[in-house]
């Protein structure tokens, strides 16, 4: 069987249901997943989509094949396969069947190793495209057992275990779910909160009849917003299809960037463990460097993307990491993202400071951002190449980390290809608003003068 190259990227596999991503190959992909790791028993859920019924058997075919045995988590959020790899000694190796937020005709698969690395560009994705192209793999005799582990309640004790009982109750929350897998979790979630909780869209469907489960898309938070102000909400939260990424707005309705947040939940990390190192993507702002070291804390940037960062905070022995994306990490908690934990630490900051969303998010940010341009373009590595060759001249810092970010005394910016998608991702951040807008528009007039087109 032909595997095609296309869905072997960079943080998982991504790929079209009715094309290149079949049950079949989902079988391939099982036994090259076993070859690789050498796990001997994994854990394994899937999201809503119609299609990951189908891919979850062909891979259960693929790694029972190999002699491997499979605990099936049911349909569940993507961080509850990393915590159930981590919680059970029993199970070595985790695998999620999911696409994210990536529209219905999409599905993916989402691995990890027994010490939660997760497989990704230079992490294995390589070898893995190798073994499931060449096909050749030791097939066992006796293939492996099947069973199932309901872990909900092991989950959510672990998860208030590390922060403590939070009293929420004089808290109203808008949870919007978009249509996704977090509400196999939020009802108890919310319940043990204690808060007054207004749900919308808690119905898992993978054709997403309400928006895009896409908390980075401003547009898809409309109507949480209008809820907020309706109900008169402490803030709105937003989950991603698959439960790993999280936004939020505040008591007015008005988004909160989640490097914000990340910088919010930094310093509560910091109040247990001064000196921690933070990491956060090179989109983010620098209202983090500030705010972090200020406070005692180590800062460094990161590339984007989970298969990256959380590769750096093993190796730098980082404490918590968090992304423009809405994805944050935890090396407490198997160093893994959590969107239930992140949610918690808000709510606990905002009853240890007596204050609003909104007046916790003034206290941090100074800067001004763009938030993040997409382009489509002819030629990606050219375009960026003009960028940074252009603005270098002009005096600016380059670092090559994850595409290109070049700073100046008041002002930078980070051009990147997106690991996913054929465009590329621009952020502009300055001290002033009237500076930003001045240099976005100028970098914008240089991608479209190459023929980039607005995505």
């Amino acid at each position: 069987m032909k595997i095609d190259d296309f869905i072997f990227r960079a943080y998982d596999i991504r790929g079209y249901h009715a094309t290149n991503l079949v049950p079949e190959v989902a079988e391939v992909l099982g036994r090259a997943y076993i070859a690789l790791t050498g796990a001997k028993r994994i854990s394994l859920g899937w999201d809503m989509r119609e299609t990951s019924p189908g891919l979850v058997e062909g891979f259960i075919k693929g790694v029972t094949s190999m002699g491997a045995e499979v605990i099936k988590i049911g349909m569940c959020t993507t961080p509850m396969i990393y915590y159930s790899v981590g919680m059970y000694d029993d199970i070595d190796g985790g695998v999620m069947v999911t696409a994210s937020h990536s529209t219905a005709e999409w599905n993916g698969i989402k691995m990890t190793r027994g010490d939660l690395s997760p497989i990704g560009k230079g992490s294995g994705m390589e070898e893995l495209k190798e073994l499931a192209q060449a096909g050749e793999f030791n097939l066992s005799d006796t293939p492996g057992s099947v069973s199932e582990r309901d872990i909900k309640k092991d989950f959510l004790d672990k998860l208030f275990a590390y922060t403590g009982e939070i009293d929420a109750s004089k808290m109203t929350i808008v949870a919007d779910a978009g249509n996704g897998v977090t509400p196999v979790i939020l009802p108890k979630f919310f319940e043990r909160l204690g808060s007054n909780t207004v749900d919308m869209y808690w119905k898992p469907d993978g054709s997403f009849p309400n928006h895009e489960a896409n908390p980075l898309k401003l547009d898809t938070l409309v109507d949480m917003q209008k809820s907020v102000l309706e109900n008169g909400a402490a803030f709105g939260v937003a989950y991603d299809a698959d439960g790993d990424r999280v936004g939020f707005v505040d008591e007015n309705a008005k988004y909160v960037p989640s490097d914000i947040v990340a910088t919010m939940i930094a310093l509560e990390m910091l109040k247990k463990n001064p000196g921690a190192k933070i990491l956060c993507d090179v989109r983010c702002t620098r209202d983090v460097k500030r705010v972090v070291e200020k406070n005692g804390g180590e800062y460094a940037m990161s590339p984007v993307g989970h298969a990256y960062i959380k590769q750096q905070m093993r190796k730098e022995g980082a404490l918590f990491a968090g992304e423009l994306s809405g994805h944050f990490y935890y090396a407490e908690m198997f160093m893994v993202e959590s969107t239930l934990l992140s949610t918690m630490l808000i709510v606990k900051l905002m009853n240890e400071t007596g204050k609003k969303l909104s007046e916790l998010v003034s206290e941090i940010r100074t800067h001004e951002q763009s938030g993040e341009i997409n382009y489509v373009v002819r030629d990606k590595d050219a375009t960026m190449k003009s960028l940074r060759d252009y603005h270098a001249e002009k005096g600016g810092k380059v670092s090559d980390l994850d595409g290109y970010t070049v700073s100046f005394d008041t002002w930078w910016f980070n051009i990147r290809p997106s690991a996913n998608d054929p465009v590329l991702r621009l952020n502009v951040e300055s001290e002033t608003a009237e500076e930003m807008e001045i240099k976005r528009d100028e970098i914008i007039a240089m991608i479209e003068s190459d023929g980039g087109e607005l995505e």
